[in-house]
């Protein structure tokens, strides 16, 4: 049984509008009845009648006559539509015309029923028919509605999760309208949080996501995004952003184009990723490389100005030694002493080079002792005036004062020299360089603020008349490896290591600069009393009878170190190697009091010569001597390092004392061990 039969037992409520008394009579309760059905009936004779019944009672379907006087037949179902949806409707016509029919259908009529070709039973079982398909219908309206309704639910709750998830990133998402000049639609919150602009500046200023990028990078990320966006490539970019505050923050702007169907541009999809950290990391990590680059160059310098110092060294040892010999067997009225005196002083002046390239890679020892700053800066002038460009003025004003200080020359030289080659750089091939010195008093207030010392000082000014400092950078001009020349034209450790030494001398330094005006770099160092200022040597060299055996394996060295020796009194046994040292000590029969040995001698060097030598002769004392400085020669062996040695150049003077001192095994008054 179908369920439009099923429902033939239940009470049903129908509204007909007819306004012609015999066409009711059809639909009429007798007429109703004398189907035997149980139905209940209201009558309306126009729309207006119908629609306050429909107002105010239920009914289950309306049967409606279209030939009504006050409408006609298409508003009259088009009203019916719109505003009584829910309830079927059955059109019972006179008019048996297709067309009309097809029309009521496609209106909203369940059925149409030309009057006078039915009877009761046939009518009222088409109203039910019309009553179960509007009820399948609304069914599965409602139920399509509920599915819509769910659907649309769960693409919100997406919405909102996606939306939730991408205002939780730390980026940037923004939609750009291709149609209006590329002009931002839609701007995530984020902008706000992570570049200060809120969502109100960037509509109001279509221009403001070009204006922020950072101004080195806007011309091209400008190109490149018009590019992009004009040929619809995607953009893949990483540039930075100036925030509101003036922060710096790197992005990483992924975008991508959308297309209608016809392939045009619509909209920019982008994403702005903030990639700060990871640039800051990578930026790091590039500039240790660097730092590891320079470091690697610098300890490469440095073996190498090693390796060349010890061959000058050598042949300084010779070119002086034998000029002091010469200059004790020449009377002081001869000419030839004139011209001894010219080679020693020449010698000296290259021993202090030799010193001075020592110093810059790092390879020569820390020697303090005390000494006139004035007669240092008056005796570097010749070297600093070589070594700057010509068309640059310098000027050396030493004070009047005691300027008797304490500490390392190398390291005051380097610093002199640091602090003039910066000041040449910030001048263009001309200018003025004025090197200074005057006393000065650091009260206790000024030494809780400079961190040193109350007292007196001398400060060293260096001061130029070029571009000066930028005071963005000014704080960071002593960080080891920050420069401000390209990459490739500085180390960046000239500052940091001044900065260094003028701690380790106990001083304070002090910088006047203003961009245009030049640079003032003032160096304070402690003033020594003049009870502590430079001992006189004493004038007569100590002798000796002695026998010693020189190991020497430069000609040269060893020749001029044996008559010097036998100068002094001593018996020298000269040796070119180790070999021959050994074959030495197994030959002479009487006692070897010193074995002054170099360190640095092929196949069997200083070292393991004494540790040879020292299983069947262990009264002789040694003395090392090396081209190389301690600190090399202790870096090859630490039992070298604590013993006693002598650096090469040596004079007589030094040679002398330092023999003696070992042999006696008591410290003499006289020259430093490093004397030259």
């Amino acid at each position: 049984m179908n369920s439009a039969a099923q429902k033939l037992n239940c009470t049903y409520s129908f509204l007909v509008i007819e306004d012609d008394e015999e066409g009711c009579e059809l639909l009429s309760a007798t007429g109703i009845q004398a189907v035997g059905k149980d139905f209940s009936v209201h009558r309306a004779n126009n729309v207006i009648e119908a629609s306050t019944i429909l107002d105010n009672q239920e009914v289950d379907a309306i049967i409606i006559d279209l030939n009504l006087c006050d409408n006609n037949r298409r508003d009259t179902l088009i009203h019916f539509q719109d505003t009584y949806r829910h309830i079927p409707l059955v059109v019972h016509n006179e008019i048996g015309d297709e067309q009309v029919a097809l029309e009521a259908i496609q209106l909203g009529a369940q059925e149409y029923i030309v009057k006078g070709h039915s009877g009761p039973d046939f009518l009222i079982n088409q109203v039910l028919r019309a009553i179960e398909r509007k009820r399948i219908e609304q069914t599965a309206i409602q139920s399509a509605n509920s599915t819509r309704d769910k659907a649309e639910d769960r693409l919100a709750e997406a919405e909102n999760r996606f939306q939730s998830i991408v205002e939780q990133l730390p980026a940037i998402t923004y939609i750009l309208d291709a149609s209006d000049e590329f002009k931002p639609v839609y701007i995530s919150p984020q902008a706000m949080q992570i570049l200060g602009y809120s969502e109100e500046e960037w509509f109001q200023d279509p221009l403001l996501r070009r204006k922020i990028v950072h101004e080195e990078d806007q011309d091209w990320v400008q190109k490149t995004s018009e590019s992009c966006f004009a040929t619809g490539q995607e953009l893949d970019l990483i540039y930075r952003v100036v925030s509101k505050d003036n922060e710096i923050v790197w992005f990483k702007d992924h975008a991508n184009a959308q297309r209608d169907q016809e392939g045009n541009i619509t909209y920019i999809h982008g994403v702005m990723l903030d990639v700060s950290r990871r640039m800051h990391a990578e930026m790091a990590l590039k500039k240790r490389d660097q730092q590891l680059q320079q470091s690697q160059k610098m300890h490469a310098v440095g073996r190498l100005a090693g390796g060349i110092a010890h061959e000058f060294n050598n042949l300084l040892t010779s070119i002086l030694g034998f000029s002091y010999l010469l200059l004790d067997d020449v009377d002081a009225d001869h000419p030839h002493h004139e011209y001894a005196g010219q080679i020693v002083q020449s010698g000296e002046r290259a021993s202090d080079l030799i010193r001075q390239m020592l110093a810059f890679s790092s390879k020569q020892t820390n020697k303090v002792e005390n000494f006139n700053l004035n007669e240092l800066v008056t005796n570097l002038h010749k070297i600093l005036r070589k070594s700057i460009d010509p068309n640059v003025e310098l000027v050396i004003k030493p004070g009047a004062g005691q300027a008797t200080v304490k500490g390392d020359k190398n390291q005051l030289e380097q610093i002199l020299m640091n602090l003039v080659g910066n000041a040449e750089d910030a001048m263009d091939n001309n200018g003025k360089i004025i090197i200074s010195t005057e006393d000065a008093q650091i009260s206790h207030e000024e030494a809780e603020i400079r961190k040193c010392k109350a007292g007196p000082y001398i400060c060293l000014s260096v001061q130029d008349t070029g571009d000066g400092i930028d005071p963005k950078i000014i704080d960071k001009i002593y960080d080891p490896f920050f420069s401000t020349k390209e990459v490739g034209q500085g180390v960046g450790l000239g500052l940091s290591i001044v900065y260094t030494n003028v701690e380790q001398h106990q001083g304070h330094i002090d910088i006047q600069s203003k961009s245009g005006e030049g640079t003032d770099f003032k160096i304070y160092l402690p003033l020594v009393e003049t009870d502590e200022s430079v001992k006189t040597p004493e004038t007569e060299l100590p002798r000796g009878n002695e026998t010693i055996l020189l190991v020497e394996d430069e000609d040269s060295v060893r020749d001029v170190t044996v008559r010097t020796l036998e100068s002094l009194g001593y018996y020298v046994l000269p040796a070119e190697n180790g070999g021959e040292a050994i074959l030495v000590t197994e030959t002479y029969e009487k006692p070897i009091h010193l074995l002054l040995t170099d360190f640095a001698m092929p196949k069997l060097n200083g070292k393991k010569l004494v540790d040879r030598l020292r299983k069947d002769h262990d009264e002789f004392k040694v003395l090392y001597t090396s081209g190389y400085d301690r600190e090399t020669v202790g870096s090859q062996n630490e039992e070298v390092y604590e013993t006693n040695f002598i650096q090469k150049p040596f004079n007589k003077d030094a040679l002398a004392f330092m023999v003696r001192q070992v042999l006696d095994e008591s410290t003499l008054k006289g020259p430093s061990i490093l004397d030259g």
